[in-house]
């Protein structure tokens, strides 16, 4: 091999900037960007995550998992692909299939479960809606990413059998079904080995064992050592390493700790990649309704655990909302998946524009500090008001972003209880522990919509409507006045131990005898009766 010709394809192996690979004589540089619930493209020499193109933010993989649903999962994944073809993105970085294992991963909100049927199922759906776009994917973590703390050092210790039931089990599945054309390898180490370097993951199993023949791109930094990722199976290191690994792999080769014949393969299955995704005078797709899509997947996404005939509320009801998460809502986590979105209407505006009548109190503060004055003038208002009362309640930041201490409680294992002391809901701010509590009053009709998932809660109506729903505003109206909500079985990021639910959704189907195999005919039983 030429020299001019191998240091050609040593360029490709890393990436040009932030978000690019590498162009060549023959090939284009193709852009790559962060999905997985929405596009998030940026310019190269932009560094904060959340300056980036104004997209539709949908609900994220948490949230949707409670839908059950895989058409849910192939609606997300053909709305994102759109917009990234629309933007020439080549890559979606998406979809996240990791297993849920601590409720301290501050990466949890794009994770769909700690289920790995379920979490198979939607991954699949979701990759080949996406890739049916044209639009390249990349799964990920690849492999047992389960924490945010310490992520580039931390060892996952797995046996085989359980890397193979619970870790592996869901990308087994994706790889097989959908055909993914690029897989994320993922900061961490396995059993000793970082995943970018470890050739049991790479090539024995995904390419030996599962046929996997796309590119195996490292995420962001995870990269250590470029001669040895690619000698395990890695393709395309992500981003640059401003020359480093390459000057590097050039001394490996040379010492002959790799061979020539390794370098080409991994840039073959890059070729391969940027001729098939790469744009080339797209015509655009039609986006219009992307809006609307988020709206009705979140609406479909919540969970209604109980309802005594508090819903739907009355259009000519009034109403006390307290909560100041009403009007400043949160709707997605934060770190590389944060979504800049373009104005929207916050749960008030929705109720309002439904006919709604709403008096609003804060009832707390958003920031990290108690203020017992806005507690009192909740108090204050519900208290002189007979009226039905709708409480929006979540911590702060229950969403954390990538790598945040263990103080912040992963939103889908946040316990709230809701204690019969007061004699009108109070809301009390977020202590850090991401407990949040609340006071509340059973001698008058309450509705809770607790931006959170939840157990144990002893109200007239429950909806678990989980934060990270995207457009999490304008559904608060339909499902509030309208009813408008899907017949979720099963939580799949609560441990069912752990939720004290006699009946789901309004026809009483049990959780415990709904099979995931049954789900889909279970739901439509559940309609037809209701």
């Amino acid at each position: 091999m030429e020299k001019s010709n191998i240091d050609e394809k040593i360029k490709l192996l890393t990436g040009n900037g932030m978000w690019h690979t590498q162009e060549t004589e023959d090939l284009p540089s193709v852009h790559l960007s962060d999905g997985p619930h929405g596009l998030r493209k940026q310019e190269e020499k932009e560094r904060q995550n959340n300056v980036s193109l104004v997209s539709t933010c949908y609900p994220t993989a948490s949230a949707l998992a409670c839908s059950w649903d895989v058409t849910a999962a192939e609606r997300l994944g053909r709305a994102v692909a759109k917009e990234a073809w629309n933007a020439d993105v080549a890559v979606l970085l998406g979809p996240g299939i990791n297993m849920k294992r601590s409720p301290l991963c501050g990466r949890n909100f794009e994770y769909f479960s700690e289920d790995p049927f379920l979490a198979g199922r939607l991954g699949a759906a979701y990759v080949s809606a996406a890739q049916g776009e044209d639009v390249a994917v990349s799964l990920k973590h690849f492999a047992a990413n389960n924490q945010e703390t310490n992520r580039q050092t931390a060892n996952s210790q797995i046996d085989e059998r359980a890397l193979r039931e619970i870790y592996l089990s869901a990308f087994e599945y994706v790889v097989k079904t959908a055909r993914p054309a690029t897989v994320m390898a993922s900061y961490n180490r396995l059993n000793g080995y970082y995943a970018c370097e470890n050739r049991h993951l790479l090539t024995e199993i995904l390419r030996e064992e599962w046929g996997f023949d796309g590119v195996v791109i490292s995420d962001w930094g995870a990269c250590a050592d470029l001669a040895k990722a690619v000698k395990a199976g890695m393709d395309l290191e992500m981003p640059d390493s401003h020359g480093i690994h390459a000057r590097k792999l050039k001394a490996a080769l040379k010492a002959g700790e790799i061979s020539e014949e390794d370098i080409a393969k991994a840039t073959g299955r890059i070729e391969k990649l940027v001729k098939k995704y790469a744009p080339d005078n797209r015509a655009k797709k039609d986006t219009s309704d992307a809006h609307e899509i988020a709206k009705q997947l979140a609406c479909e996404s919540a969970v209604l655990l109980k309802n005594d005939g508090i819903l739907p509320i009355s259009q000519d009801a009034d109403v006390v909302v307290i909560g100041a998460l009403a009007e400043q809502m949160r709707f997605q986590g934060g770190g590389s998946s944060h979504i800049n979105t373009a104005s929207f209407p916050n749960a008030l505006d929705a109720l309002r524009k439904l006919g709604v009548t709403v008096t609003y109190a804060p009832g707390y503060s958003l920031k990290d500090e108690e203020n017992r004055e806005l507690e009192e003038q909740a108090l204050a208002l519900a208290a002189g008001l007979g009226l039905t009362a709708v409480g929006v309640a979540a911590a702060p930041w229950a969403l954390s972003a990538m790598g945040t201490p263990a103080d912040i409680m992963d939103f889908a294992l946040i316990y709230l209880r809701v204690y019969m002391l007061g004699t009108i809901p109070s809301f009390l701010y977020n202590v850090g522990s991401g407990i949040l509590r609340a006071v509340g009053d059973t001698r008058r009709p309450l509705y809770f919509l607790i931006i959170a998932c939840l157990v144990n809660i002893a109200l007239d109506v429950v909806l678990v409507a989980v934060l990270g729903m995207g457009v999490g505003r304008e559904w608060v109206g339909d499902i509030c006045v309208m009813g408008d909500t899907a017949y979720i079985f099963c939580l799949p990021s609560v441990h069912r131990h752990l939720l004290s639910i006699d009946k789901v959704g309004r026809c009483g189907v049990t959780a415990e005898n709904i099979a995931p195999e049954d789900v889909p005919q279970a739901k439509r039983e559940v309609k037809e009766k209701s």
